[in-house]
């Protein structure tokens, strides 16, 4: 039941669209009280939730797709139909590596997925953001060891905060970033990580506050 009710918030949480499964479980307009009662309301419903997904639709919020296999290469939602044709009712749970420049783009896709699903559950949409967001006319700084070698908490702090206001614009969620291993195996060409030493790959944990802010 934990692993179900983490895949349930996992298209649930942050998303624009509003859910809705059955109006018998709703508030019924009635404000929820702060604290255990609301965190109790969300069980509540999350229970409700999972309970009444049939198996295609778990493994649809679980399931990590590509965008390109959705929207297609004229970014016309083409082939979102071939993308569920398992669980045409399902929707889908999360995209990903989606290069869109405005949130409009976003939007026709999560109203499409909002329409199709069953449940109304929204989607989720993840982005890389190691060194700005994986997007075009999106700002690009240095990548992460350069960063860590600045030594400046402050300068990470605000590229962080500027990755997190620029993925938020065309509807990004979540971020494949910062990357907290250590690089210690010379082979790793690719400078994701921080630093080979723990001080300073600790700044990527700067980085991470802000990247989740809402500015």
């Amino acid at each position: 039941m934990f692993l179900s009710k983490l895949l349930a918030l996992t298209g649930c949480v942050g998303a624009s669209s509003q859910i809705y499964f059955d109006a018998n479980q709703r508030s019924n307009g009635r404000d929820v009280e702060a604290g255990v009662s609301g965190s109790m309301e969300k069980d509540s419903f999350l229970n409700n939730l999972v309970a009444n997904m049939t198996i295609p639709e778990l493994v649809m919020q679980l399931h990590l797709m590509f965008a390109d296999n959705v929207v297609g290469p004229n970014s016309d939602n083409g082939l979102y139909d071939f993308a569920t044709r398992f669980a045409p009712d399902a929707g889908i749970g999360v995209v990903h590596d989606w290069y869109v420049t405005n949130s409009s783009q976003y939007n026709s896709v999560q109203k499409l997925n909002s329409k199709r699903s069953r449940l109304d559950i929204p989607l989720m949409q993840f982005g890389e953001c190691l060194h700005g967001v994986g997007s075009f006319k999106q700002s690009m700084f240095p990548q992460s060891i350069g960063m860590a070698a600045s030594f400046d908490t402050d300068t990470v702090y605000r590229v962080g905060r500027a990755i997190g206001s620029e993925a938020r614009s065309i509807g990004i969620h979540a971020c494949f970033s910062p990357v907290l291993d250590l690089g210690l195996d010379p082979r790793w060409g690719r400078g994701e990580s921080w630093s080979s030493y723990p001080l300073w790959a600790l700044l990527s944990l700067v980085q991470c506050k802000k990247l989740g802010a809402k500015i």
